[in-house]
């Protein structure tokens, strides 16, 4: 997630990123925190910066929030507007500007988090798809981006997940290889797939995940790995 801050307090901008940042890693997800004055803002969408949230003070020298405000509406109908202010007063002319949020300052630090976990629910089931096996004793629906690795055991396959989380399912690795993407599953050994996405460092023909697991690459599937984990981010091999 990409956000915005043009706040002209520069303490109260300090705790905000602050309170961002522990959030975001808290939720384990990535955030890119950009904090500019509001012309600057402007001129940043107009050569085509993209950000998902932009958190506005309402009283600010130059420009003021609500005007800022209606500036960015002019240039995205999709980016999420939210103002942090110290007034009540300025809430009816926030709607003029179809503000997605409206925070006071003495109250952020509960409600920006509490909407920051609103959005990333929305866009979750916007942009989600999912692993689902259905059994006649069981079944189970797991978020693609919530998987870390999949490992062998016996007559199972282990999904390890985000947070700790582990699901056993009964498939054939080789058929739930069928049902997941490729570009971003791949296997490093046998027995053993990683979610290139939740990879942080890649060295030695080992692969560090995110939860700080290291998976040993086989000599075999090496080449294909950082084919892929190229591709991913934009790297020409």
């Amino acid at each position: 997630m990409r956000i915005v801050i043009v706040e002209d307090n520069v303490r109260f901008a300090e705790q905000v990123i602050h309170t961002l940042n522990r959030f975001f890693t808290q939720k384990e997800e990535e955030v890119q925190i950009f904090q500019m004055e509001g012309t600057k803002l402007l001129e940043k969408l107009d050569e085509g910066l993209f950000c998902d949230v932009c958190l506005l003070d309402v009283e600010m020298p130059g420009m003021d929030g609500i005007t800022l405000g209606k500036g960015i509406r002019k240039r995205s109908d999709t980016v999420r507007i939210v103002y942090l202010t110290a007034h009540e007063s300025y809430a009816f002319p926030s709607y003029s500007v179809r503000a997605d949020g409206y925070i006071l300052k003495a109250d952020y630090r509960k409600q920006l988090p509490e909407f920051l976990t609103r959005i990333l629910e929305e866009e979750r089931e916007r942009q989600t798809e999912y692993f689902i096996s259905m059994t006649k004793n069981e079944g189970y629906k797991i978020r693609l981006s919530d998987i870390l690795y999949l490992e062998k055991d016996k007559k199972h396959v282990c999904f390890h997940c985000k947070g700790g989380k582990t699901y056993r399912g009964r498939e054939t690795l080789e058929n739930i290889m069928q049902q997941l993407p490729e570009d971003r599953f791949v296997a490093i050994d046998k027995g053993v797939v990683v979610n290139l996405g939740h990879v942080t460092e890649c060295r030695e023909k080992t692969l560090t995940m995110r939860d700080g697991t290291k998976q040993h690459v086989s000599r075999r599937a090496w080449p294909d790995v950082i084919a892929k984990l190229g591709r991913l981010l934009g790297i020409e091999q």
